[in-house]
């Protein structure tokens, strides 16, 4: 049987932060098998982590707290990434719709 790692803060961040990444479609969710974009379950880990942030702070030794701020700027920087690739995928099906190409009625 495999052992479980200690827990501690720095393991439950990496938990909460691999949700993250299952959220944003950076890593295949283990339960469905299938790699999807949720992004309002992505800010939700966002805005926990930043709670966490906020009701920790002063109480982190310095490698918690580099550990937390590390993975809360790339689920951020990946959010933001994902979001702007959503409007741009949105004006481009904006663009070919007014070009009078690839309109689709249902």
């Amino acid at each position: 049987m495999k052992e479980r790692p200690k827990l501690n803060f720095v393991t439950y961040v990496f938990m909460l932060y691999q949700s993250g990444l299952i959220a944003l479609g950076k890593m295949e969710n283990p339960v469905t098998k299938r790699i999807s974009i949720e992004l309002e379950e992505a800010k939700g880990i966002i805005e926990l982590f930043e709670l966490l942030e906020e009701k920790t702070r002063g109480n982190l030794t310095s490698e918690e707290e580099r550990t937390l701020k590390m993975l809360l700027d790339t689920l951020r920087f990946n959010f933001v990434d994902e979001v702007n690739k959503k409007e741009l995928e949105n004006e481009n099906k904006d663009k070919q719709n007014k070009d009078g190409e690839n309109i689709e009625i249902h």
